[in-house]
């Protein structure tokens, strides 16, 4: 049985839709009309362009998503005291710019004019139904000077639902509605889980609070809707990116939607700088977004923001080029992945810089330990036998030296003489002890020892996120 009353999208209102879709537009809907249908009710029709007999039209009052069907809007408009006189037999709604977008047959209802002194609270409401409204934002007119009492009252029960604090737990891959607003707990540990934010127009302006509750290796992606964006680590992209993860349990984002098409991050659980080297007292990995310096081999899709990180580091190298660079990031294949700086078991030092203490380094390069040898030799190195030379030390890989020439040298801030007793006055720099070279066969084999300071090892690990 088809429907009495009932609203319909006029074919100006269709091309209208289309247009403003094509331009990347909101659809603006600001006035409703009223008419008497010229005396009788009617059954209006698509390529209507007006009301048959309109007798008022006025702003909107309100425009409200269904929210079991978001493709249904109803709009609302209170009739003023001073306006009536006819009855009701059709409305129209319309654009901002004077386009009839929907029309509709509607119950007869008498709106009198009252006399002075009466009052009597009288509004129309008309349903519709958009021909896609993810695609389209729905804008009310501002101009709106009253509200009906069952209106505020509905708002003021959904403002207190929507405020209510809400916990959602979340076991598999979905997508979060707009009633998901609020603390969201996710459990990755059956396997990979992706969960999708609602669509940032649609949500409006509104804050969720992602957090994951188990502490599994399983993957956990949290991403924003069709062409959304999460603005974070904008010094590398100012788009920000299409989607994060949580690593760890207790890792949590707290993100607040703009209505505009971007989730902006109001606080995480570890907001440590993208790429930080940091020392743990623990072989697990703690929440928040870390990796170990391994070298492992990534792929740049699944962590576009790393990839840009190592792309902007002034360390990327190539493969090839990895040996003496440990420290370096690598392009792995050159189109798909790339490679983790290994620095497992390495002192870190911070880059000279062009101070001059540790001259001709670049950034993420090796460099071996002093090596000393434990069995003096003549002061060449060259075993040459019967003749006097120096007795001395050979060294390796020394950060410095000082040179010491005749009297007046140069001395180490602070050397002392072997007995420990007073500083080594420069004078004496030119003494040294002299002997008879010659080759020791019975023992041919020198040990040579690599110094370090003492120290405890502790697990190192990387932000990756």
């Amino acid at each position: 049985m088809a429907q009495e009353y009932y609203t319909i999208l006029t074919h100006a209102g269709l091309a209208y839709e289309a247009e403003c879709k094509a331009q990347g537009k909101p659809l603006r809907l600001s006035e409703m009309a009223v008419g008497d249908g010229s005396g009788a009710a009617y059954d209006p029709t698509p390529d209507m362009t007006q009301l048959r007999q309109e007798t008022h039209r006025q702003p909107l009052n309100a425009l409200q998503q269904d929210d079991k069907n978001p493709s249904w809007y109803m709009a609302e408009a209170l009739m003023p005291d001073d306006v009536g006189g006819w009855t009701i037999r059709e409305v129209g709604i319309y654009t901002d710019t004077g386009i009839l977008y929907a029309i509709g047959k509607y119950p007869e209802s008498v709106k009198p004019l009252l006399p002075g002194g009466s009052t009597k609270q009288f509004y129309v409401k008309a349903i519709f139904q958009l021909s896609n409204a993810a695609e389209v934002t729905l804008i009310v007119d501002n101009n709106v000077v009253a509200a009906t009492r069952d209106y505020v009252e509905r708002m003021r029960l959904r403002i207190l639902g929507e405020l209510a604090p809400k916990v959602i737990r979340v076991e598999t891959s979905r997508t979060l509605t707009t009633k998901d607003m609020g603390l969201v707990l996710i459990n990755a540990q059956e396997g990979l889980r992706e969960i999708a934010l609602p669509s940032s127009k649609r949500v409006g302006i509104a804050d969720v609070l992602v957090q994951r509750t188990d502490n599994s290796g399983n993957r956990l992606n949290i991403w924003a809707s069709g062409s959304d964006t999460i603005r974070f680590h904008t010094h590398l992209n100012a788009n920000g990116y299409p989607f994060f993860v949580l690593m760890g349990a207790g890792d949590w984002w707290h993100l607040r939607s703009d209505g505009k098409g971007n989730w902006w991050p109001m606080g995480r659980y570890d907001n440590t700088p993208l790429g930080q080297a940091v020392m743990e007292t623990t072989l697990s990995f703690p929440p928040g977004g870390y990796g170990a310096p391994n070298g492992a081999l990534l792929t740049r899709k699944d962590w576009p923001w790393l990839w840009d990180h190592a792309r902007y580091s002034g360390m990327l190298i190539d493969d090839d080029q990895y040996l003496g660079r440990e420290g370096c990031w690598r392009h792995g294949d050159g189109e798909q992945t790339f490679r983790l700086p290994e620095y497992r078991g390495e002192f870190l030092r911070p880059l000279d810089e062009n101070r001059g203490v540790n001259p001709g380094r670049g950034a993420g390069t090796w460099e071996d330990g002093t090596w000393i040898r434990t069995v003096a030799q003549e002061w060449t190195g060259s075993d040459e036998t019967e003749k006097q030379f120096n007795i001395g030390i050979s060294y390796a890989s020394a950060d410095a030296r000082i040179s010491n020439s005749g009297t007046g040298g140069l001395n180490p801030p602070g050397a002392l003489p072997p007995n420990g007793a007073g500083v080594i006055a420069p004078q004496v720099t030119d003494n040294v002890i002299r002997g008879l070279s010659g080759i020791e066969n019975e023992w041919p084999v020198n040990n040579w020892i690599r110094f370090r300071p003492r120290n405890i090892a502790y697990p190192a690990r990387m932000k990756l996120i």
